[in-house]
């Protein structure tokens, strides 16, 4: 039975991890599309600001869309697979044991209060990693630097 058990676990993970990555590949692609189309009909001069220099524009395609599979697909994942355990963790309690199930529903709160704190924590942190909102973001700065300085070496050399 255990390992019945186990194989269908197995098989369920897989489905899951792979229906979530086609779901989070489909919104990348959806995203990375409508950012280009309004991209492209942008006025000229929109790409003379130093933020909007192709550089920086191909870094918002490649790495900060890819970003936003992970914050949204694979949150939900995690979120949703956490309340169905819990919800059917007290029905099967309420099935087999009621005081068992009592006692499952006083401790959810304490259970539900640390997911909430450990969230919070796991927030902070990734914060502090990230770029502040004065800061200087470097990064996006040497990418526009790299691209000007190919499309004008393109241009000197077309001109040579």
């Amino acid at each position: 039975m255990f390992v019945i058990l186990a194989g269908v676990i197995g098989v369920s993970g897989f489905f899951q991890k792979y229906l979530y990555s086609l779901v989070g590949e489909n919104l990348t692609f959806s995203v990375r599309k409508l950012l280009w189309e309004s991209i492209i009909h942008k006025h000229i001069s929109w790409f003379d600001n130093k933020d909007h220099a192709p550089g920086v524009l191909t870094n918002v395609l490649s790495e900060d869309i890819t970003e936003l599979n992970g914050m949204t697909s694979e949150t939900i994942a995690h979120l949703l697979e956490a309340v169905l355990g819990l919800v059917i963790g007290v029905a099967l309690s309420f099935v087999y044991t009621w005081e068992i199930a009592l006692i499952t529903l006083a401790l959810t709160p304490f259970v539900l209060c640390g997911a909430i704190i450990m969230a919070k924590l796991q927030w902070k942190v990734k914060n502090k990693s990230s770029a502040k909102a004065g800061e200087i973001d470097y990064y996006n700065e040497s990418n526009a630097l790299l691209s000007d300085i190919i499309i004008n070496y393109r241009t000197v050399v077309s001109f040579g």
